[in-house]
């Protein structure tokens, strides 16, 4: 049918509960004319054997917080700060909130950047100059 053909397309880009609201907003209804839901989603994923949204995200690659971390030699703490700052790209693969992430998309460094030194300045020069070094 033309709504499991659609529900199969948005599987690629959505949640099952982002595919309800779409579908919604587009007028499609069940066939007892009823607004989709989330559940209704999930269930017709699974009668007509629709790949789920985090098994099609792991076949493009997207890996998990921990493995991730493990990859890229850091905590998974730090995977998910690094996502919260939009410093790493992630992909919501269902309503509770799991998240998969794309490792192609580089990973930020963890080390931070060196303070900038500030200049040092030395006492008047017998001319009168004030000279300004740098620490090496």
């Amino acid at each position: 049918s033309e709504t499991v053909a659609e529900i199969d397309r948005l599987l690629e880009q959505h949640t099952e509960a982002d595919i309800a609201d779409i579908l919604n907003e587009r007028g499609f209804r069940s066939g007892q004319g009823c607004r989709f839901h989330r559940r209704m989603i999930s269930s017709i994923r699974r009668h007509y054997g629709l790949k789920t949204r985090y098994a099609r995200l792991r076949e493009r690659g997207l890996l998990t917080a921990d493995e991730l971390a493990e990859r890229a030699g850091v905590t998974r703490k730090t995977i998910l700060r690094w996502c919260r700052q939009g410093r790493l790209l992630s992909h919501a693969c269902d309503g509770r909130g799991r998240r998969l992430y794309d490792p192609a998309c580089g990973l930020p460094t963890n080390k931070r950047m060196p303070a900038v030194e500030k200049p040092r300045r030395c006492p008047d020069g017998l001319d009168g100059t004030k000279e300004v070094q740098y620490g090496t």
